[in-house]
């Protein structure tokens, strides 16, 4: 074997007889709800849960109080951002939607009895199809809450996961549509008050702050522990809360749980390489059957430990390193063609060729909303490797394409390129050692 992955074996062996990584997979490991019925990042699980915990009329014993701390900590997360255009907020003047945005303190809330209101899920919104995750109407108060609640699916974490702020595009300017709509229609049998309200785990936002309210998951692990010792609370429902409650805190450790936090820290800095090695790999080649030593082992090691495994490389592949700045050069040095777009993130770099771009159907040149890349060309400083990676399941015939620019691409840079395995999508077209 080589130095490299002479290295890698014995970091994977110091790992697996690390007893705070003992430690770690015996919490991670442990049986949750979400865990074994696979919702982690299912978004329509979450609207789900969400939605019965704020339904006042479901079992959970709760009544409204779980409603009304949402609502006043919605009321109370206002954009601290200055100077947001509000042009183009809606077909009406701002003035008249700043009238219609739920005005509520504190005090009017807590005091509130919101018992009668009624909550729903993927709520149609206007005549186009689209759906709000969750909308809360209460006809007694005259108000309304529609909720988006952004949970990344977890095959887009390496998208989401960063200390990055990333914009999204939002349904809020249609909530205020409707309003719009609701106002112009002779029909509407009273005047009522809305609110949008967004909620994500990571740091995305939406594209309207000006009235949109911004929620993070973090505080509702602290808010739901509290309701755990209220002596009204289901058993069914003390059972559902603390699993979500456990699972938010190995999902935003940072926030929630420092001593899990800084476990995990402590591994990843001391076997960054290798968990992210064997969990690359192990996606990336799922069913491979490569008799190697140290690959068979990625495989059954990922098998018994894959919470751990998960939780370990979602932590690692945030992490800073200083290396990519350097690397940064060798990848702009890979253009081939004049748009090459660089993206970059905490601990890896890619670029977007157009020569694999998906183009549209009828033939015309791709615009920024037609762009649909099949492949791209990456560095994982977590890894120490560059190359080509296919993240689409791509046409037929693409992959071949692909294999052959890869292939040309390695000639005029002198770079050795691994032989493609009918398993693998991803052509690693260098290897760089990473000094642990």
């Amino acid at each position: 074997m080589g130095k490299e992955r002479t290295e890698l074996a014995e970091m994977l062996g110091n790992l697996l007889a690390d007893e705070l990584f003992f430690k770690l997979d015996r919490r991670l490991s442990s049986p949750n709800m979400f865990s074994i019925l696979k919702m982690e990042y299912q978004k329509s699980n979450y609207n789900s849960l969400l939605a019965y915990l704020l339904n006042p009329h479901e079992n959970h014993g709760m009544e409204d109080r779980f409603l009304r701390l949402f609502l006043a900590r919605s009321l109370d997360s206002r954009s601290l951002e200055e100077n947001i255009p509000t042009e183009g907020l809606s077909p009406i003047p701002y003035e008249r939607v700043q009238e219609a945005i739920l005005d509520w303190d504190r005090l009017d809330v807590l005091s509130a009895d919101l018992r009668e209101t009624v909550v729903f899920t993927d709520y149609p919104l206007g005549d186009e199809g689209r759906t709000v995750d969750i909308a809360i109407w209460n006809e007694q108060y005259g108000f309304a809450l529609y909720v988006e609640n952004l949970v990344a699916p977890k095959e887009g974490w390496r998208r989401y996961h960063g200390g990055e702020r990333r914009v999204i595009k939002s349904h809020s300017q249609e909530y205020l549509l409707d309003l719009y709509r609701q106002w112009a229609s002779e029909d509407a049998a009273t005047q009522y008050q809305i609110l949008p309200v967004f909620i994500s785990m990571g740091d995305m936002i939406p594209d309207e702050r000006y009235l949109t309210r911004i929620l993070k998951y973090d505080w509702m692990g602290d808010a739901l522990a509290r309701y755990l010792q209220e002596p009204t609370l289901s058993s069914h429902s003390q059972i559902l809360m603390k699993d979500f409650i456990e699972h938010l805190q190995r999902e935003l450790p940072r926030s929630l749980d420092k001593d899990l936090y800084n476990d995990l820290s402590t591994i990843s800095d001391l076997y960054g390489p290798v968990i992210s090695r064997l969990h690359d790999h192990v996606v990336e080649c799922s069913g491979c059957e490569n008799e190697d030593e140290l690959i068979v082992a990625f495989h059954d090691i990922y098998r018994r430990h894959r919470e751990c495994m998960d939780a370990l490389w979602l932590f690692t592949d945030s992490m800073e390193f200083s290396i990519i700045k350097e690397v940064e050069k060798e990848i702009r040095g890979m253009e081939f063609d004049d748009q090459l777009v660089i993206i970059n993130t905490g601990s890896t770099l890619s670029g977007f060729s157009s020569k694999w771009m998906k183009p549209p159907r009828d033939g015309s040149v791709p615009g920024e909303k037609d762009v649909c890349p099949l492949a791209e060309v990456y560095f994982s400083a977590s890894i120490g490797c560059c190359g080509i990676f296919v993240y689409r399941e791509p046409l037929m015939g693409v992959v071949n394409k692909i294999w052959m620019v890869a292939q040309e691409l390695a000639e005029e840079r002198d770079l050795s390129l691994e032989r493609r395995r009918p398993t693998s999508r991803n052509f690693h077209l260098a290897k760089i050692l990473y000094d642990a």
